[in-house]
């Protein structure tokens, strides 16, 4: 290792150097948003199963198995899929004839009414299907794999609302699932809501991955290995 592969990545020293501006010299990590949620999912949605958690950010997706160990939870696997939360997005602006904000509306409330332009939302519906029709198979075929080092039978969706949500549809609606759980499995979406007990917040629309910040930044030494 050289002395330069040890040296902080220039985005760090920018947010050391901001820091020290007003707080004096101070350590900087940053941390995967996926192993984060592997951090505070277990708080906040405690269980015994081994799970999947599947993480949805702008332009990927983590999938991380994480296996009960008896006293803790374990990160025993992880993929990614270069698909986020911008796929649905740029597949209904391209293909369903939306805007921006109805192709939001969409994904929240899976239906569109007619825009004053006069948009068809049969179009929307049927682009949004379709990507998550993409999205369930490339999730399928990964998650297929990691399943094989733990027979998890769970799969909790952290996205920023409404992707999470959609994220989860789509795998629920697909034959992928029965393919992964032929005897049955769970998928659950972790909302803003589930988080609120754990974070004393006070906001109309509170930001997910913000409040899994900011969890697990008083929980970060649990026993996640």
């Amino acid at each position: 290792i050289t002395e330069r592969e040890l040296e902080p990545h220039p985005f760090v020293r920018h947010i050391e150097k901001s820091l020290e501006a007003f707080f004096g010299p101070m350590p900087v990590t940053l941390e995967p948003f996926g192993l984060m949620a592997a951090h505070t999912i277990p708080i906040i949605l405690p269980s015994e199963e081994h799970c999947l958690l599947t993480t949805v950010s702008g332009e990927i997706t983590e999938i991380i198995l994480l296996e009960n160990a008896g006293t803790h939870l374990r990160i025993v696997g992880h993929a990614t899929l270069p698909l986020g939360k911008h796929f649905p997005l740029r597949t209904l602006l391209t293909h369903g004839g939306v805007s921006l904000a109805e192709a939001h509306s969409a994904m929240r409330l899976y239906a569109m009414r007619v825009s004053e332009s006069g948009g068809d939302p049969r179009h929307a519906l049927e682009a949004l299907h379709v990507a998550g029709e993409h999205v369930a198979s490339e999730f399928g075929s990964v998650a297929g794999e990691l399943l094989q080092h733990a027979p998890a039978r769970r799969i909790i969706v952290v996205g920023e609302e409404p992707a999470g949500e959609w994220f989860a549809q789509s795998l629920v609606k697909s034959k992928e699932l029965n393919k992964l759980f032929p005897d049955s499995g769970e998928v659950r979406a972790v909302r803003a809501s589930h988080v609120l007990p754990h974070v004393g917040v006070h906001a109309a629309r509170p930001d997910l991955p913000l409040l899994l910040e900011v969890l697990f930044v008083n929980t970060r030494f649990t026993g996640i290995v």
